[in-house]
């Protein structure tokens, strides 16, 4: 008999999902591929908007990644941060079309 998932785990990064983000269920996450449930952190990898010299700067959806350095500034712990950002790394190395 298979062993079942658990549904707490987050695909991307395997981390426990304390807050789930459902918004990839129709349309891709920035790897190509949809998910039920992501863990929050990973779904904040992907950098959208930057205050840079007093302005705001938006990004497409998926061109620029978040380090773990700005993860941490943002309220993360180190080890949540670094997780989400080498799976999501990982993830758009294997891409889907």
């Amino acid at each position: 008999m298979a062993k079942k998932k658990d549904e707490n785990i987050c695909p991307l990064c395997g981390g426990y999902m304390l807050a789930v983000c459902t918004g990839f269920r129709y349309s891709p996450f920035i790897d190509g591929r949809n998910y039920q449930y992501i863990c929050d952190c990973c779904r904040n990898v992907p950098k959208t908007t930057e205050f840079v010299d007093g302005e705001w700067i938006a990004y497409e959806y998926g061109s620029k990644l978040r380090t773990p350095e700005e993860m941490i500034k943002d309220g993360w712990n180190k080890e949540e941060s670094n997780r989400s950002v080498k799976a999501v790394k990982a993830a758009m190395k294997n891409k889907k079309n």
